[in-house]
Order: structure tokens, then C-alpha cells, then sequence
């Protein structure tokens, strides 16, 4: 799928309610992440820099320009931030944030 089908598809799709209730629904929740300190997750974990609180927050508002479905966001151990659009039960896009670059990964297969 390319990256224009993949905008058209979060655009056109329908919130699902019970992900908007969610803690980590969206950039708002990303400032509550200032508050991690390194070792948050055990030894040798890393919070998200502020650059990278930044960056994901620059991408959900992009994104949320164009798109009804409210991500799930979290920190990962990496120190970055995975942001996940759950299209429906069985397929996801997910975009892991960092200093410098976005990394993602699709789960678009159905069996």
C-alpha cells in the first residue's frame, strides 16, 4: 500500500471509541512524557528527549489534520515514541518517533 492510500485510509476511517478513551490518546498526553526520567522502565531504559516529544507531537498534529482515528500513543524503553493507528481488529500502522527520524511498520494483512 502506498503512502497516499495509506492517508486516504486514515482519513476516511470512522474514530474507534473505545481507543479515543484512551490515556495515550493523542499529543496532549505526549507532555505528560517531560516528566520521565531515564531507568522509568527498569536499568538501562531511556525517556523520550525533549526534541522527540517535539517531533511526535509536530506528527500528530500533521496527521490528525487528516485523519479521524485517534492514535495510541506510548514511550518505548528506546527512549522514542510509538504512535499507532489501529484501523480496525486486524490491521495497524504504526510510527515509532525519534530524534531524527520516523521508523514505521503496517499490519495491513488479512487472513
Amino acid at each position: 500500500m502506498k503512502t497516499a492510500e495509506l492517508l486516504e485510509t486514515l482519513r476516511t476511517r470512522q474514530p474507534l471509541s473505545w481507543r479515543q478513551e484512551s490515556d495515550y490518546g493523542g499529543g496532549s498526553a505526549i507532555v505528560d512524557f517531560l516528566d520521565m526520567k531515564d531507568g522509568w522502565a527498569g536499568p538501562g531504559t531511556f525517556a523520550p528527549s525533549r526534541m522527540i516529544i517535539r517531533n511526535a507531537r509536530a506528527f500528530l498534529s500533521r496527521v490528525s489534520a487528516v485523519s479521524r482515528i485517534v492514535p495510541c500513543v506510548s514511550p518505548s524503553p528506546r527512549g522514542t515514541i510509538n504512535i499507532t493507528y489501529y484501523l480496525d481488529e486486524d490491521r495497524d500502522i504504526s510510527v515509532e518517533v525519534g530524534d531524527d527520524e520516523l521508523a514505521s511498520s503496517t499490519n495491513l494483512d488479512r487472513d
